[in-house]
């Protein structure tokens, strides 16, 4: 493929792959939130069995799930976007973090358990990316060979 269309690609792969996390990240909680729902719990305006009697809330599982997949979503996204590039992966991995923490801030109305767990996600992918860049398979990232990165 020419250098030129990777680069070019780069964005479109990234929104599609966060797209598709975030999606999957949606069936599982509303999934997740119906199959933990007591029988005969009240569904409400404020979730499962907000208004049933000795039910407190939601399962700490449900809670947990968005975050997870906000932090997924981040590694997905800077792995894609190293897939992607044609040479300079390190690099794009770091750029993507870098304009990823902003995003994950403004799409989470500042600093919440899911930018916590997209930054986090974001600098866990960036690190490997650095730290183990010769152990990834050489064909899907060709990190060391004729990319002009070097450890």
């Amino acid at each position: 493929m020419v250098n030129w269309l990777r680069w070019f690609l780069i964005i479109p792969v990234v929104v599609v792959a966060w797209v598709c996390v975030v999606f999957v990240g949606m069936i599982s909680y509303e999934y997740l939130d119906w199959a933990l729902c007591p029988k005969g719990g009240f569904v409400g305006d404020c979730g499962c069995g907000c208004n049933s009697p000795g039910f407190s809330g939601r399962s700490v599982i449900v809670d947990l799930i968005l975050p997870f997949f906000a932090g997924l979503s981040a590694i997905v996204v800077v792995l894609s976007a190293v897939a992607v590039a044609p040479s300079r992966k390190r690099y794009v991995a770091l750029s993507v973090t870098a304009v990823g923490i902003p995003l994950s801030l403004i799409l989470s109305d500042g600093v919440s358990a899911y930018s916590v767990a997209a930054i986090a996600g974001g600098f866990i992918a960036t690190m490997v990316i650095f730290v183990c860049g010769y152990a990834m398979p050489k064909r899907l990232f060709n990190i060391n060979e004729s990319s002009g990165d070097s450890k």
